[in-house]
């Protein structure tokens, strides 16, 4: 009878063992997915503001050229 109160309480903290592995190995997933989504974020908001610095240039070369065609 010992035996097999030995064998059930071990049988349970292998259980407990895997559960805890599977939650981690979860857990890793879908941090490497936010990982991978916070750079794609990352990238998106570094094309935006070179997008903006680019325009902002633009928009100042344009008044420039209004102005100067202005003066003509």
């Amino acid at each position: 009878m010992t035996t097999n109160v030995r064998f059930q309480e071990q049988l349970l903290l292998d259980n407990e063992d895997t559960l805890i592995r599977e939650s981690q190995r979860q857990f890793l997933r879908q941090l490497h997915v936010l990982n991978a989504r916070i750079k794609e974020i990352m990238e998106n908001q570094e094309m935006f503001i070179k997008f903006k610095e680019s325009s902002s240039l633009q928009a100042k070369e344009i008044q420039a050229v209004t102005i100067h065609s202005e003066e003509m």
